[in-house]
């Protein structure tokens, strides 16, 4: 299926009126701050003097997080769109920041520059993500790591994946994966990334890996042809008709996870409550959404600690095989949600303590206390 925002200018223009309200109406639904700061810890910020460069930075959202890691003096935000980075421009905790307007697949700096790099909500919008990978690596210093934050294609979901299709690039975690080998990186690990409303399948990620040697990329273009700039006049452009109608229908596509993601998460708020009458104010809502309510994947349960729930916002982790994680925070009822992408046996932590869980298609339930001597099922 052919995305409607495939190319720079449409991306352009419907940055230009989200930078609106990006900030108060679009990341409290689907990129939180919880997800940043999970997603940058796979980033290594572990020094103030490192050089960082943060790629299709728009309003300064994934900046902000860098710069509480970094000196902003050695943190420079690189974007297309000067209506997103004026955004970014103003605000107090981005002072010092060095900003760029440019191109993720032709990078302004010269070869082995930076030593971390980061993108954060921007790969849906690269018309050639092997390329800007490739870039990546091309302006890390030997040793540096290339992080990027961004969307996962719903499998489990027919309405999800429709929309996602139709709206803009929503990779697999095998493309991502291809991505990064294909451009020279070693070291690659992952971890899932989600939003309060998304309980049952993958939603996003944070990969990272790492540039083993100085110099380019062993990537090679499989043409000669330039990568896409911002005023190409590609084919949807020909006809300003065309190019209105493309934008529109992917625009009304995006626009469609908003009243999604708000339902989902009365719906995720309101599902570890015992009283099931509480669910009929949305029963048509219920009934809507539920083929985007599938339960693969899926490894939730209760935690308590000497007979009671624990505190809310106690933080569940959970590393299965091939690397992949996810973590969670209980509620104010001692319940937590997990997703594990693969079957197989996975490891829970809390505080600390672990124990081993199993994954599998099925939704699978561990009630769980938390002792002195480790974590134990009830």
């Amino acid at each position: 299926m052919a995305r409607f925002l495939q190319h720079k200018e449409e991306a352009y223009w419907f940055y230009r009126y989200l930078s609106i309200g990006y900030d108060h109406w679009i990341n409290p639904w689907f990129y939180t701050p919880a997800m940043r700061d999970a997603g940058l810890e796979l980033a290594r910020l572990d020094r103030k003097d490192l050089d960082v460069v943060d790629v299709g930075a728009g309003t300064g959202f994934a900046t902000e997080g860098i710069v509480r890691h970094v000196d902003p003096a050695r943190v420079h935000a690189l974007d297309q769109s000067d209506y997103q980075q004026a955004r970014a421009k103003k605000k107090d905790t981005l002072r010092g920041v060095h900003f760029y307007l440019g191109d993720a697949e032709q990078l302004p700096w010269e070869t082995d520059r930076f030593d971390r790099y980061v993108s954060s909500g921007s790969i849906e919008y690269w018309p050639d993500p092997q390329r800007a990978i490739a870039e990546a690596y091309r302006i890390l210093k030997e040793g540096g790591t290339a992080t990027i934050l961004g969307p996962l294609k719903p499998e489990k979901s027919v309405i999800g994946r429709f929309l996602a299709e139709t709206f803009m690039l929503f990779p697999t975690l095998e493309e991502y994966l291809a991505w990064y080998r294909e451009a020279g990186f070693v070291d690659v690990q992952y971890r899932l990334l989600r939003p309060e409303w998304v309980t049952h399948e993958a939603y996003g990620l944070s990969i990272v890996g790492r540039k083993p040697k100085a110099g380019r990329s062993p990537w090679k273009a499989p043409t000669a042809a330039p990568a896409e700039s911002l005023k190409e006049k590609t084919s949807s452009r020909k006809s300003r008709l065309l190019f209105l109608c493309r934008f529109a229908f992917g625009s009304l596509a995006g626009g469609l996870f908003v009243p999604i993601a708000v339902a989902k998460t009365a719906y995720a708020r309101m599902r570890p409550k015992p009283a099931g009458m509480k669910c009929l104010p949305l029963l048509l809502m219920c009934a809507t959404l539920a083929p985007t309510l599938a339960h693969a994947g899926e490894i939730y349960g209760s935690l308590t600690q000497h007979g009671n729930p624990v505190a809310a916002g106690v933080e569940v982790k959970i590393a299965c095989p091939q690397q992949t994680t996810d973590t969670a925070k209980t509620d104010a009822d001692g319940a937590y949600n997990l997703f594990a992408a693969q079957p197989g046996k996975c490891t829970l932590t809390v505080h600390g303590k672990s124990i081993e869980v199993f994954s599998s298609e099925k939704s699978m339930r561990y009630d769980l206390t938390l002792e002195d001597d480790g974590l134990k099922r009830k």
